[in-house]
C-alpha cells in the first residue's frame, strides 16, 4: 500500500532532488527516525535527526526491487487511485495483539495514536452533529457554508462545508473516556444523513432517542489521539478517533459465542485485549514511483 513520504529542510534540497532525478527508475529509499502522521491519514515525514538514504547496497535491495517491478501495474494503479487517502485501506481492523484497553490507553504516551475497541454511548442530546468547516484542514469557522475565504490555517482559497461531529463516550471492562467522531467516522453511526438532520434541527423535530438508539447498538474499534486543544471544561479530557471501525453488538456477540462453542481454547472477549504495539516507524524502507 503507498503512502506519502514528506521531506523537510535540507532533505528536500538534497534527498528529494535526487529522487525527483530518478523517480522513474523507481529508487530504493531507506528512512531513518521518520515521524508517522495520523492526521487525518497516515502518512509519513522526516523530522530532526532523520536520515534518508537513496539506492543504498543493503541485503533487502534486490528483494525490493524485484517485488516492485513485478507489481509495477498493480502499484501504478493504487498511486492513481490516490490509495494513499484511503484511510480504511492504510488503516484496517487491527489484530487482536494490537488492540489495547482503555484503562491501558489513558496511561500511554499521548504523543501517538491507539487501537482501543468498546462500546459507545451517545453524549449530550443537546449536542450540535455538525460545524461549518474549512474543505481543506477542517478548521471549524463561523462562516456560512459554500463561502469562499482564505483559511487562516492552512493558507489556502478553500470553499466552507458543513462537517459531521459527535461527541460519543467509549467504553470496555476497563474504563472509559469522551470521544470526537468526524466526518464518515460520526455517520456511519447516525441513523439520518448530515443534509436531513440539517433539515430537522431546523424544524425542531430531530429525534436525539432514535440517534441514541443507532449509535448505541454498535461496537466500535477506534485509533485514537489525544485531542491538543479541548472543547468543554478543562478538567474533561477529550479525545479523537482518527478512524471507527463499526459492528454490530448482537452480530459481534453472537459471533463470539459461536465460535467459543466451536473451540477448545476459551475466546477472547471482544471489549479486552493485551497491551497494543505503538505506531511508530524507526525505520522504513520503501520503492519511490512517479
Amino acid at each position: 500500500m503507498p503512502v506519502i513520504l514528506t521531506l523537510w529542510g535540507d532533505h528536500e534540497t538534497d534527498e528529494g532532488q535526487a529522487i525527483a532525478n530518478m523517480i522513474q527508475s523507481m529508487p530504493l529509499i531507506v528512512g531513518l527516525r521518520l515521524r508517522v502522521s495520523s492526521y487525518h491519514t497516515l502518512n509519513l515525514s522526516t523530522k530532526f535527526g532523520s536520515s534518508v538514504l537513496v539506492n543504498p547496497p543493503i541485503q533487502q535491495g534486490s528483494m525490493l526491487r524485484q517485488w516492485a517491478m513485478e507489481n509495477k501495474t498493480q502499484i501504478n494503479d493504487l498511486i492513481t487511485q490516490r490509495a494513499y487517502l484511503n484511510r480504511t485501506s492504510l488503516l484496517p481492523q487491527p489484530t487482536e495483539d494490537e488492540l489495547c484497553t482503555i484503562k491501558e490507553f489513558l496511561n500511554l504516551p499521548m504523543k501517538k495514536a491507539y487501537w482501543i475497541q468498546g462500546s459507545p454511548r451517545f453524549l449530550d442530546k443537546s449536542q450540535r452533529l455538525w460545524y461549518n468547516a474549512c474543505s481543506n484542514c477542517h478548521k471549524s469557522f463561523r462562516a456560512k457554508p459554500q463561502w469562499k475565504i482564505i483559511c487562516t490555517s492552512c493558507n489556502k482559497n478553500v470553499n466552507i462545508l458543513p462537517r459531521s461531529r459527535l461527541t460519543i463516550e467509549l467504553a470496555d471492562y476497563s474504563g472509559n473516556l469522551t470521544l470526537d467522531l468526524y466526518d464518515n467516522d460520526a455517520q456511519q453511526l447516525l441513523p439520518f444523513t448530515l443534509p436531513q438532520i440539517q433539515e430537522l434541527e431546523g424544524k425542531h423535530q430531530l429525534d436525539y432517542t432514535a440517534i441514541e438508539q443507532a449509535i448505541e447498538s454498535s461496537i466500535l474499534t477506534c485509533f485514537v489521539k489525544k485531542m491538543t486543544g479541548n472543547r468543554g471544561p478543562a478538567d474533561t479530557e477529550k479525545y479523537a478517533a482518527i478512524i471507527v471501525h463499526k459492528a454490530n453488538a448482537a452480530e459481534l456477540i453472537s459471533s463470539t459465542s459461536r465460535n467459543s462453542a466451536s473451540s477448545s481454547t476459551p475466546s477472547t472477549n471482544p471489549l479486552t485485549a493485551p497491551e497494543s504495539s505503538n505506531l511508530t516507524t524507526s525505520s522504513t524502507i520503501l520503492n519511490a514511483t512517479a
